[in-house]
């Protein structure tokens, strides 16, 4: 048992390494200073500023019937990006601050924008990627050929 359970760490570990790493190292070289975050959908493997982590949460792919609707883990992309992170279940809400703003999530309320709603997944609070951007102030990339995001 204990040596199935290895490999499958190694294998969504090796899955994983399959996000270019040379583009990372680019945007760190460009954006010296800023947090990097780069995630593969449906595994809980991901980079922060070059050093691996393993999610509770992993970001996946919400289809609708015109697209896919990459979601991400709110807490562990705004805390990555610097930003705190408070649950109020009884109110159903997140609460997300950033040096200079403070965002207000409700959970089963369609966001602003037509971006999609948030929702409680697995014990987790996702959000669309798109809004990520908005709400953090960080730029995205999504490539729904790999599942590969890039987060800066």
């Amino acid at each position: 048992m204990k040596i199935g359970k290895k490999f499958s760490l190694l294998f969504v570990l090796v899955l994983s390494l399959s996000v270019p790493l040379v583009v990372m190292a680019e945007y760190i070289a460009e954006n010296e200073g800023h947090a990097i975050m780069e995630w593969t959908v449906n595994s809980p493997v991901y980079t922060l500023n070059g050093e691996f982590y393993i999610a509770s949460a992993v970001p996946f792919v919400e289809y609708n019937s015109t697209s896919g609707l990459p979601m991400m883990p709110i807490r562990y992309v705004a805390e990555g990006l610097g930003a705190t992170v408070a649950w109020n279940r009884a109110a159903g809400t997140v609460i997300v601050d950033t040096y200079d703003a403070t965002w207000l999530i409700s959970i089963d309320s369609p966001l602003p924008n037509d971006m999609g709603t948030p929702f409680v997944h697995s014990g987790r609070v996702f959000v669309p990627l798109a809004y990520v951007s908005e709400v953090l102030g960080a730029s995205v990339n999504w490539n729904s050929e790999t599942g590969a995001i890039l987060i800066y």
